[in-house]
């Protein structure tokens, strides 16, 4: 039997004051993201803090910045946007949708399915399409998500 679990983590604590000032700046995020309920800040402007805080402290700059994977800021920006958009359109609540037009027959219910069936389908066409043939031009909204 084992009384002790021991990990051995590579890498160094760095002190250097931009490295204090991050770990500050993401601790206070953490924390307030855990005490929204007591002082009332949504999680998106809480989100916005390390932001604005970290370029404008020195933290980061432009060449850091550029080095971000935009790719991903817009993948994870547009399916927030997604999200939303089905929340608050009614289209997030798809399986009660469904139980009242099998009750009801409702026409606008149908709509609704028809609707969020091409949404779906076309999220997944495209998205699957694109990673696997590296083809973004088909639906190109002017965001190649390039740098």
């Amino acid at each position: 039997e084992t009384d002790r679990f021991e990990i051995e983590i590579a890498g160094s604590f760095q002190t250097s004051p931009k490295a204090i000032c991050a770990y500050l700046v993401f601790a206070g995020t953490i924390l307030l993201w855990v005490t929204e309920k007591l002082h009332g800040i949504s999680t998106s402007m809480v989100a916005f803090i390390p932001v604005a805080l970290l370029p404008a402290l020195g933290v980061l700059d432009k060449n850091d910045i550029r080095k971000f994977s935009w790719e991903v800021l817009w993948l994870v920006a547009g399916g927030i946007s997604l999200g939303l958009s089905m929340k608050d359109t009614g289209l997030a609540n798809w399986p009660d949708l469904l139980g009242s037009i099998w009750r009801t027959g409702s026409s606008s219910g149908l709509r609704s399915c028809r609707l969020l069936t091409f949404e779906l389908n076309f999220q997944y066409r495209y998205s699957h399409d694109c990673n696997a043939t590296g083809y973004h031009s088909r639906f190109d909204f002017g965001c190649s998500g390039r740098v």
